[in-house]
C-alpha cells in the first residue's frame, strides 16, 4: 500500500514543480520522507525521469515533423551540442 504522504507528495510536487520547474527537487523531498531504501529511491527517480523524457521527446518530435524545412538545422545542432 502506498503511504498517504507519498500520494500527497506526488500531487504537490507535480503541481508546484510544474509552476516552478523544480519537479526533481520537490519529488526528492517527498521520496526521502517516505524513507525508501537507496536502491528503490534511485530506481524510482530513474523511472520517473524516463517517463518524463519520453513524453517530452514525443512532443518535440511532433513539432519537428510539423515544421520540417522551416527549421534552422545548423542553429538547432549548435543548441543541442
Amino acid at each position: 500500500m502506498i503511504p498517504n504522504i507519498y500520494l500527497i507528495g506526488r500531487a504537490l510536487s507535480g503541481f508546484f514543480g510544474g509552476i516552478s520547474c523544480h519537479q526533481g527537487a520537490l519529488r526528492t523531498v517527498f521520496l526521502i520522507l517516505v524513507q525508501l531504501g537507496k536502491e528503490t529511491f534511485i530506481a524510482t527517480g530513474v523511472v520517473i525521469a524516463c517517463f518524463i523524457d519520453v513524453s517530452r521527446i514525443n512532443v518535440y518530435a511532433k513539432d519537428l515533423l510539423q515544421l520540417g524545412d522551416q527549421l534552422n538545422y545548423t542553429m538547432l545542432g549548435i543548441a543541442i551540442t
